[in-house]
């Protein structure tokens, strides 16, 4: 497991946001909640849903407009069935090597949004990444409804170009005029990306 630790990683998919975003909480239509459940964001939460919890129940845990430790008491009767699954085993390592907390339960969701608070500043990213998981850099896919982002660590978060509005809508403003190219053909679109 030591040289597991110590093997330096360059980690190709990612969804991070920028810590400038990151930090205040403004996550834009993607992120609306900032509390200890956006751990068990992207892709736990999907275990969540496939183990039978309630879209109501859901939309609620991944909001603000819950108390962060209550929302726990939704989350436990789905817990048992998501736990050992690889993202219910990867919250309860992150919890237990970030935060110090063996396992995550009503006894602990108090101390895990504790440390959560304490551990959102800037420099989050540098510690959690570089210094801990030994990654050393990141292919990222944002999710900041841009289709390049600027990084503030640009050899690190190493920032890909999201094409998804591009046929998903599409979305011409978004993309095709800050380019200033008439999009009518694939050929425009990929005159785009160039861009």
């Amino acid at each position: 497991m030591e040289m597991v630790a110590r093997t330096p990683l360059v980690y190709t998919h990612e969804y991070l946001l920028e810590e400038k975003t990151r930090m205040p909480g403004i996550y834009g239509r993607k992120k609306p909640y900032d509390d200890w459940t956006f751990i068990l964001n992207h892709y736990l939460d999907s275990d969540l849903q496939s183990a039978g919890m309630p879209e109501n129940d859901y939309k609620r845990v991944f909001s603000q407009g819950m108390d962060p430790v209550d929302k726990w008491k939704l989350i436990e009767p789905w817990w048992l069935h998501v736990k050992n699954t690889g993202y219910g085993r990867a919250v309860e390592l992150a919890i237990r090597d970030l935060y110090g907390v063996a396992e995550l339960s009503a006894k602990t969701v108090g101390t895990i949004q504790s440390a959560y608070d304490t551990s959102r500043h800037p420099g989050l990213y540098n510690h959690v990444l570089r210094e801990r998981a030994n990654i050393e850099s990141c292919q990222v896919h944002n999710l900041e409804d841009v289709p390049y982002m600027e990084s503030a660590m640009p050899t690190y978060l190493m920032q890909n170009i999201c094409i998804m509005g591009m046929f998903e809508g599409p979305d011409f403003d978004l993309f095709a005029q800050p380019a200033e190219i008439r999009v009518t053909s694939l050929s425009d679109w990929h005159a785009v990306i160039d861009w």
